[in-house]
Parts: C-alpha cells; structure tokens; sequence
C-alpha cells in the first residue's frame, strides 16, 4: 500500500516507522524546514522513505491512504481533494489501532480538561495491582511506537480531538469523556464540531463496552440544561451502542457519586456501596474529584479489586504541571498550572484554593470567553498579573472585578507576584490560555515557571 503521511512530529514520525515496519511505500510531506527534523530526515534517507520539507504538494495525492498528524486542520486543502478521489484520510491513531493485536483492554479518555490526570491515574491503579499496561497517544508516546509491545497489556490512551476527528473503526473497550468546554475552535471552526470530534471516541462502541459520563456536564448527561458558555448550532445526536455510567460530585448517579464527602457506588440507581472517602484523595481540588471517580468506574470495570483502588488513589499525587506545588516562599505558596490552557482548566485551578490567590494568567487566546471566571475571580483572587499576547483582553475584562497589573512576559509576572506577595498566599499560574506566543508548548511554559521560581528561593 502507498502511504502518504502528513507531518513528521512525534505522530507523524511514529506513523512513518510503522508502515516501514509493514512494508508499506511511504512519502512524508511537512511545511516545516528540513533542520528541524535532522533525525527525522537522516532515518528516511537510511530507509528510502520519500519525503518534502518546506512544502506540501500533490504529490501527497499518489497513495492509497493518507495519515495525518494532530493538529494539521481539516480544512487542510489537500484532504478536500483527497475525498474527492476517494483516498481515505485517517489520523496516526486510527492508522496504529488497524495493527493492535493480543491487547487486554483499550482505555481511551478525551474531554477538555483532565484527560492526562485520568489516564496517568488510570496507570498508577494498574501498575499497582500488578498490571501490565501502556500509557500512549496524546499524553507523549504515540499509540503507533507502541505497536508490537501491547501482547497481554491494557492500553490506556489520551485523545485529543484532533486525533479522534478522523478515526473510522477506533473502538476502545472502555472510553472516558471527563468533559466538554469551548477549546480548539479555531482549529474546529465552532464548538458543534470540536463536540463532534470528541464525541466519536464512542462512535464504535458495543453493548458490551463501557462509556463513562460526567453527569454534572449538561451537554451530554441525563441532566440536560443550560451552559455557561453559547453554542452556536445543533450538537449532534448524542447516540452510543455501549453502557453507560455516570460520575457525579452533586447528586446520586449510575455509577459513582459524592455524599457527605464519600465516594459511593450504585448500580441502576439501586443500591448504593461506600468505596471510600474523599479526605484519603492525595490530588488537590474538586477537579481531580471528578478525575478520580472516572478513573474508580473504569478500574471496577476492569474488575481490579477494590482495595488496589483506594490504596493507588492515596498514594497519587497528580501530574507535572497540573496544580503543582513547586515552593512555599516566606509564608506563600506557588503552584505552577501551566496545563491549564483554557478557560475551564483555570476555573478548576481557581476553585481549588480557600486562600487569597495571586493569579498569572495570560499566553496565546483561542477566542476565549472569561466570563465564567467573573464569581471565582470576585471571590478568590486578589490579584491579577496578566502578560503575553492575551494581556490587554484579561485586564479589561477582570479590572472592574480585583486589582490588576498588566506585563509583558511571564518572568516580569514572576518578580510582580513575589513583589506582592504576603504570608498565607497561593500565587498560582493558570494561563487560561495556549503557550504558543512566548513558549513552544506549556510543558517547556511550566518548566520555565518552576526554574523562574526556584530562582527567588
């Protein structure tokens, strides 16, 4: 077969050594220039694979099948032609998934926020009770580097929209949606089809698979109602072939719920069985509650004793950059949270502290809408230093509300907030926001914060 593969990242790179490895013809086209994939390019000419830096051009159209990377939009012109010539388009993680063989179970977990808390958590209970399993997809590895290593493991996945938006048989046997809120929209054109990408985690799924709900999410729990947020459109039919469970941190659920600060487990509403209370969580906020119960719904499903659960869930502190606490400062404490990409993440972070917070916000926007932040705000926050790309639209939204100071970059915000600083503070970087104006990610964003940190201890 004649694979074409778009982009040469992480993914694409990963999609590339696997059709070598099944013998496919392989051309890879990215418009990125050559001296950013050295290795890249050097293992293609090592293995007479064809590729085009720089560019993109028709020759992407010569194969049977295209692969294509997170992130390279739909409206990309050559998968328009593509369809037109009826050469399927698919993404890294539909292409891996057609090669998984002897597996135990697939995991996949989507939502806007949480996602790599759940599949982290998800491997920690696992590796716990003596599971073999893989941690691949959108968290770091590609679900294709895993090909060959899955006999007799489950494998646990992080999907993003991007992945998720063209698979056609992806099916996992357990799939997660911790939530759904406005992200990516440029990249979707409207949040109907940012919904629609997520929502086909389950499109395949059977009545004998899983999928797991946020019932307080009224997009798509049994409690419908209205959003915070506008939507512009028709959502989509919100139909599954699988179960159903529901997680809930505000009423009595199918599956797992919070009472009196015990999680308890129902089935069909009947009976309910305490697992264990929330006080043994070792993960900060409510955020993480709702991460938590998802991660105790899958694992029960998985038939991993209960006990395994609890202990795991006590000892799991929680991911890098994910409300993490780096140093306490004469009296006050930084958390970086330089995950939280958008609007949503930051309200978890906001809601997570009973201290007076000193707020770093700011980076890239994607349309943001900060208007649900406005009661955190008035509430928790009693400082805003705003900097980046974003800075002017987070100052004016928020100086009505708390005192606000606007800078340029995130290392100006840094001295700002210790200047200010007092005793019993938390000073906590939650952009709200994409990294992409001063940082090549939010990972390399987060790294820096801690080093800017640690800088004034």
């Amino acid at each position: 077969m004649r694979i074409s593969i778009i982009g040469t990242g992480k993914s694409g790179f990963a999609a590339a050594k696997l059709a070598l490895k099944k013998e496919h013809e392989v051309f890879v086209s990215d418009a990125g220039h050559i001296d950013k994939y050295k290795e890249e390019a050097d293992f293609y000419d090592k293995h007479n694979i064809k590729y085009e830096f720089g560019k993109h051009s028709d020759k992407i159209l010569d194969c049977d099948l295209i692969v294509t990377s997170p992130g390279v939009p739909p409206t990309f012109r050559y998968f328009q032609e593509a369809r037109t010539k009826k050469i399927p388009v698919i993404s890294e993680l539909e292409f891996a998934y057609s090669y998984l063989e002897d597996y135990k179970a697939i995991i996949a977990v989507t939502g806007t926020n949480g996602k790599t808390t759940v599949v982290n958590l998800m491997q920690h209970i696992l590796i716990s009770s003596g599971q073999a399993s893989l941690l691949c997809g959108n968290v770091g590895t590609p679900l294709s580097d895993c090909i060959g290593s899955e006999e007799g493991c489950y494998i646990i996945i992080e999907a993003s929209s991007y992945q998720l938006d063209s698979i056609q048989t992806f099916r996992p046997d357990i799939a997660i949606i911790t939530n759904i809120t406005p992200d990516h929209l440029s990249y979707h054109g409207n949040f109907v089809e940012y919904f629609r990408a997520k929502w086909k985690i389950t499109s395949n799924q059977k009545q004998s698979d899983l999928l797991i709900l946020n019932q307080d999410d009224p997009l798509y729990s049994e409690r419908s109602g209205k959003t915070d947020f506008d939507i512009s459109g028709e959502l989509p039919e919100k139909s599954t072939q699988a179960q159903i469970k529901y997680f809930s941190v505000i009423e009595k659920s199918n599956g797992a719920f919070i009472e009196d600060n015990i999680v308890w487990i129902t089935q069909q509403h009947k009976d309910k069985e305490e697992f264990m209370p929330t006080s043994q969580f070792a993960m900060p906020g409510m955020h993480n509650v709702y991460n938590t119960l998802s991660a105790i719904l899958a694992c029960r499903y998985l038939e991993i004793p209960d006990e395994d659960i609890r202990d795991s869930i006590a000892a799991f502190k929680g991911v890098e950059h994910r409300i993490e606490h780096i140093a306490a400062i004469d009296g006050a404490n930084w958390y970086n949270d330089s995950k939280a990409t958008n609007v949503n993440a930051a309200w978890y972070a906001l809601s997570s502290f009973d201290k007076p917070i000193i707020w770093l916000a700011g980076g890239e926007g994607d349309g943001n809408d900060y208007r649900p932040l406005n009661e955190l705000v008035k509430n928790n926050v009693k400082n805003i230093i705003s900097y980046g790309k974003e800075s002017y639209a987070i100052h004016s939204i928020f100086s009505s509300l708390v005192a606000c100071d606007r800078v340029e970059s995130l290392q100006d915000a840094v001295q700002l907030a210790n200047a200010l600083a007092e005793e019993g503070d938390i000073i906590l970087l939650s952009p709200a926001c994409k990294s992409f104006d001063q940082f090549m990610n939010f990972e390399e964003r987060g790294k820096e914060f801690k080093k800017m940190v640690m800088d004034l201890v």
